[in-house]
C-alpha cells in the first residue's frame, strides 16, 4: 500500500460548524477516516493534514499510529495542504513511491476499497 494523506484542514466555513468533528455511526468523520487510513496503509506512513482547526482535532487522532501535521497555509486551499503533507512524508525518511490522498468527509471509504484500488494499480500500472 502506498503511503496515505488524510487531508482536514478546512474550516467548514459553508457547513458552519467543523465537518470534521461530525458523528457518523458513532465516530466522528476525522476519527472513522483516520482508522480507516491507518487500517489500509498496513504499515505505511498515514500523515494527517490539519489547518484551521489543529487544536481541536487532535484528540480524535489520539493513540493512532500517524503523523499530524499543521498546514499553516490552509486558507491557500487543498493543493497548499497537499504540498504540506508531501514534505511531511519526506521528512519522516521512509520510502515510498507512491500516495493515495483521503479526505476526511467520505465516511464510505473503506480499507477494503483502498485495497481493491491498490489492487487495480498493481494489476494494470494505471495511474493512481
Amino acid at each position: 500500500m502506498p503511503a496515505i494523506l488524510l487531508l482536514a484542514a478546512g474550516a467548514s466555513s459553508r457547513l458552519g460548524r467543523p465537518k470534521q468533528l461530525l458523528m457518523y455511526q458513532g465516530r466522528t468523520l476525522l476519527r472513522r477516516a483516520a482508522e480507516t487510513a491507518v487500517a489500509a496503509a498496513t504499515g505505511a506512513p498515514v500523515v494527517v493534514v490539519t489547518g484551521a482547526l489543529h487544536e481541536a482535532l487532535l484528540p480524535e487522532l489520539a493513540g493512532l499510529p500517524l503523523v499530524v501535521q499543521h498546514c499553516p497555509n490552509w486558507p491557500a486551499g487543498m493543493g497548499a495542504s497537499i504540498q504540506c503533507g508531501l514534505h511531511a512524508l519526506e521528512s519522516l525518511g521512509v520510502s515510498f513511491t507512491d500516495v493515495v490522498v483521503m479526505l476526511c468527509d467520505q465516511p464510505h471509504v473503506t480499507p477494503a476499497l483502498l485495497e481493491q484500488l491498490a489492487e487495480a494499480r498493481n494489476t494494470t500500472a494505471a495511474p493512481w
